[in-house]
């Protein structure tokens, strides 16, 4: 289903109830079985909303996620590219001490647990 289909899902919980229940007639062909195991687990009526919220859901992700994982790339690929060239060469050449220090940096801001001031 794409995108431009999921629209009328928009303002869903504002629409009348029977105007819902029409809405969900119209996918209930694409409810799983897991679907209908977590509406039975949550005593949901619907296992169609359980369908909604899944397909949002990884629709959100392929619009939005892209970001955060090519920054990653990037940072993983700085780091390789600073670790092959010290074990190639054993000192930091071509300008990356700055990019070293950026991935040092990053990594123990986000790794080391913080420690707190002593007086």
């Amino acid at each position: 289903m794409s995108t431009n289909s999921l629209e009328i899902f928009k303002q869903l919980f504002l629409k009348n109830p029977k105007d819902i229940k029409n809405i969900f007639t119209n996918v209930t062909t694409f409810v799983e079985d897991k679907d209908k195991a977590i509406a039975e687990f949550l005593s949901v009526e619907y296992p169609e909303l359980i369908w909604l919220i899944r397909t949002l859901h990884i629709e959100y992700d392929k619009q939005f996620s892209t970001d955060i994982h090519t920054q990653h790339r990037a940072v993983e690929h700085i780091a390789r590219s600073i670790t092959l060239n010290v074990d190639e060469t054993g000192t930091i050449d071509y300008g990356q001490n700055d990019h070293n220090n950026l991935v040092l940096n990053t990594l123990e801001t986000h790794l080391v647990p913080s420690k707190k001031a002593i007086l």
